[in-house]
């Protein structure tokens, strides 16, 4: 069996005029680079998938990229784009009740917060996402953020552990991909 290359894979979709594997295909392309830590690789993978959304147009599937490109904002840290591109995701998911996408922002929202000091919205906003990550079953997210939980409750229970997590954004508290459809 042959292996078939990311661009490959793109390609093949585009010239079948297969826009929703295309867009299926960057989406998971873009959580892997996101999850090994190459956000230059990621950003621009999100880029193209964002940019693929818009052409088509595809407003529903924006939300994806958008906050996929919130994540990487945070990483290189750009709080106040990644809350912007995360609010804009957020707009997008709720006007087509996109409830997936809904836990996946709860997850980024909460991520946000942790890393910007808001440690207790931090554990309130994670365990909203577990939850709804738990019911859809998106198990990625739900690890995660039951993590992000965890680690906000370190932080109020043992304030200086605040000062190892704000402005000090991490990938990933566990070894799941989130995303990624």
């Amino acid at each position: 069996m042959d292996v078939v290359l990311s661009e490959d894979a793109e390609r093949m979709a585009r010239e079948a005029r297969d826009p929703n594997t295309m867009i299926d295909i960057l989406s998971l392309v873009g959580a892997a680079q996101f999850h090994l830590g190459d956000l230059d690789a990621c950003e621009a993978t999100v880029l193209r998938f964002r940019d693929e959304c818009e052409r088509m147009p595809w407003e529903r599937g924006k939300a994806y990229a958008l906050r996929d490109l919130a994540e990487v904002r945070l990483m290189r840290g750009d709080q106040r784009e990644a809350e912007d591109l995360t609010a804009q995701a957020k707009a997008i998911a709720t006007e087509y009740r996109d409830s997936r996408q809904l836990a996946r922002l709860q997850l980024t929202e909460a991520r946000l917060h942790l890393f910007a000091g808001r440690v207790r919205r931090a554990r309130d906003t994670a365990s909203e996402a577990a939850r709804a990550a738990a019911y859809l079953p998106l198990r990625g997210e739900q690890a995660e953020a039951e993590a992000v939980v965890t680690e906000a409750a370190r932080c109020l229970w043992m304030p200086w552990r605040r000062m190892r997590v704000t402005g000090k954004p991490r990938l990933r508290f566990t070894d799941w991909t989130t995303g990624g459809d």
